[in-house]
C-alpha cells in the first residue's frame, strides 16, 4: 500500500460492519477496514444512520490509523432512491 501516489501492493483487506435499529428511522452503525499488506492500515467508523422510504443519511465518526499516526474526523454520506 502507498499513500503518495494512491499504489495498492500486495495485502489484504477485511471488512467488519454492525447496525443496530434503534426506532422506526434510525440506525446505529459500525463500518471498520483494516488493510494488511506492505504496510497496515485501518478506519473506524460509528455513528447514527437516519432512513425514511426513499433515502438515507450517515453522521459518524471516523478514526483513521496508519504506521501508528492516527486521525480523527467526520464522516458524512447521504443517498437517495429514485
Amino acid at each position: 500500500f502507498g499513500t503518495g501516489d494512491a499504489v495498492v501492493g500486495d495485502g489484504a483487506a477485511f471488512v467488519l460492519g454492525y447496525e443496530r435499529q434503534l426506532s422506526n428511522a434510525v440506525k446505529l452503525i459500525s463500518e471498520n477496514y483494516l488493510l494488511v499488506g506492505d504496510g497496515t492500515a485501518g478506519v473506524l467508523g460509528v455513528g447514527p444512520r437516519f432512513f425514511g422510504d426513499r433515502f438515507a443519511f450517515d453522521l459518524a465518526g471516523a478514526l483513521v490509523i496508519e504506521d501508528g499516526l492516527y486521525a480523527i474526523g467526520p464522516l458524512v454520506s447521504f443517498a437517495y432512491n429514485f
